[in-house]
Parts: C-alpha cells; sequence; structure tokens
C-alpha cells in the first residue's frame, strides 16, 4: 500500500444500492455539497451500482434529480462538473461476473490516476453484505494491488447477540 495515501489522492466509490431511496435523499446531496466545497480531489469517481435497469445517462439524471429536490439551492457549474464523474453499473450483488465487468469499468475510469483508493459503500440491506463483499474480491474490485475501504451504512442487528447472531 502506497503510504502517500491522502484525502486528495483519486478515489472511486462504489456505491452499492445506488438507486436506492437513502442515496437519493443524503448521499447524493452530500456528495455535491463535497464537491460544490472544493472538498473532492480532480480524479474521483462515484459509481452506482444496483440491479435497477439504468445507464449512465439516466443515472446522472437521477442523481441531478435528487440534488434538486433536496438542495435548498444548486450551483448550476457546480452541478454539471459533479455529474460528470458520476457513473453507473447494472449487476447482480450475486453475480461475480457483474463484479469483474464493474472492475473492467473502474480500471477504464481509472486510467492514468495516481494513488487511486477504491471506496464501497454499502447502501444495501445487512442479509446482502455477504455476497457483496465475497463477490468485491471474487471479481477483483478489491484485489490488493490498490487500497480500498468499506463503508458500512446500517447497523447490523439491534443489539450485541442480534449481531454476534448475524457472523454465523
Amino acid at each position: 500500500m502506497n503510504a502517500n495515501i491522502s484525502a486528495g489522492s483519486p478515489f472511486s466509490l462504489i456505491l452499492f444500492g445506488a438507486s436506492g431511496h437513502l442515496a437519493q435523499i443524503k448521499i447524493y446531496p452530500a456528495l455535491y455539497v463535497l464537491a460544490l466545497k472544493n472538498r473532492l480531489p480532480k480524479d474521483y469517481a462515484i459509481v452506482g451500482f444496483s440491479r435497477s435497469g439504468l445507464d449512465d445517462k439516466s443515472f446522472r439524471k437521477l442523481v441531478e434529480d435528487s440534488i434538486r429536490e433536496h438542495m435548498p439551492a444548486v450551483t448550476e457549474a457546480a452541478l454539471e462538473e459533479f455529474l460528470t464523474h458520476v457513473y453507473y453499473h447494472q449487476g447482480q450483488y450475486t453475480e461475480p461476473s457483474d463484479f469483474q465487468n464493474l472492475t473492467d469499468r473502474l480500471q477504464d475510469i481509472e486510467k492514468g490516476w495516481k494513488d487511486t483508493v477504491r471506496l464501497a459503500y454499502f447502501s444495501i440491506p445487512p442479509s446482502i453484505f455477504p455476497d457483496v463483499s465475497r463477490n468485491l474480491c471474487e471479481g477483483n474490485v478489491h484485489d490488493g494491488k490498490i487500497p480500498f475501504r468499506c463503508i458500512v451504512e446500517k447497523p447490523v442487528g439491534h443489539d450485541l447477540e442480534s449481531f454476534e447472531s448475524t457472523k454465523k
């Protein structure tokens, strides 16, 4: 792992559950605010992954609509620039081949970036975590060569006992 990784390093954020309600009301507006405040590096990608039949154009429209609906004001130039970093990948959470196709897409997007970090954001039910986690590795999204982090949005279980039961 490269010791030069910093908050300004290029990154790809893969958002699992990208067409979901929470992503639309919280995540996309928050990412837009980071872009608006120049808190994102020059090279970054927001890659939505879900089962919904979308493409880049329709996904960008979904993201744009969610930002317009949930932000009190929008700076048009900042929104337009932000949307150039937004991509979509349709796939099944249980299919390793869909994750290999995602890896191929990420490699195309990340060409020429140095010290890239990949972030997997789990905006999905906890019952799907094992499939996604396994397929991130089997599909080489997380290959051990590129720094990788997972962000888990939801609590797993409602107390220690129910959390422990999910690990079995």
